[in-house]
């Protein structure tokens, strides 16, 4: 049985046989006992963990254990809403913190907790009624990172000007996107923001091999 695990940039659990993933993810007890999904999300803190750390093996949508979902990498972890676990991930997720949400230049003092960020992302990922929260803007409003969707495909931004169509399986070529037109955004907003202050995301690499 395909478990309904993996997980797209709409932040969607969908069943898909691909076995590319970096990242695994964390929302809570989202399965029955039949593994099957019941809910979308249980925790608000929603992360990204290694897909192997200490050795610990785990039997995959076990009874009374978190959900394990899995991203193809790290970029797409972001745009569902997850960020770095501060556990298997510690500098990873001291890094996006430092780099990506930095102290305003009148209260260079106050910096921001996990819990206070994840609140916001949480916030700007997903709704009361369990819909996706995205924005729109200009293409070359974005920064490298950012996922959207335009003429209903998802694309990435991997480098400057070069977008990327996703998939489970991994990107599968380079599309090229007039720079001005409105595009939904899918990377929550304070993520992207993260990006344009200089964090950049891990990409698959079938994102080197796409450009090709």
């Amino acid at each position: 049985m395909t478990l309904q695990n993996r997980i797209d940039p709409w932040g969607n659990l969908e069943s898909n046989p691909s076995k590319k993933a970096m990242l695994m993810g964390n929302r809570g007890v989202l399965h029955n006992k039949e593994k099957k999904k019941n809910w979308r999300w249980k925790l608000k803190t929603w992360i990204s963990c290694l897909t192997q750390f200490k050795g610990n093996k785990r039997e995959i949508f076990a009874k009374g254990c978190y959900s394990e979902l899995f991203f193809l990498d790290e970029a797409t972890a972001f745009a569902a809403g997850h960020r770095p676990c501060a556990e298997c991930q510690r500098d990873r997720s001291q890094q996006f913190k430092t780099d990506g949400y930095k102290p305003q230049a009148n209260r260079p003092n106050e910096k921001l907790k996990l819990a206070e960020i994840d609140t916001q992302i949480h916030q700007e990922s997903i709704t009361a009624d369990q819909q996706k929260v995205t924005f729109n803007t200009v293409l070359a409003n974005l920064p490298m990172g950012t996922c959207f969707e335009y003429q209903s495909e998802i694309f990435m931004i991997t480098q400057e000007n070069y977008h990327l169509n996703w998939s489970f399986d991994g990107y599968l070529h380079c599309t090229d996107i007039p720079a001005h037109p409105l595009v939904k955004v899918l990377t929550p907003r304070s993520i992207a923001k993260a990006f344009q202050q200089g964090f950049t995301p891990i990409f698959q690499s079938t994102a080197t091999s796409a450009l090709v």
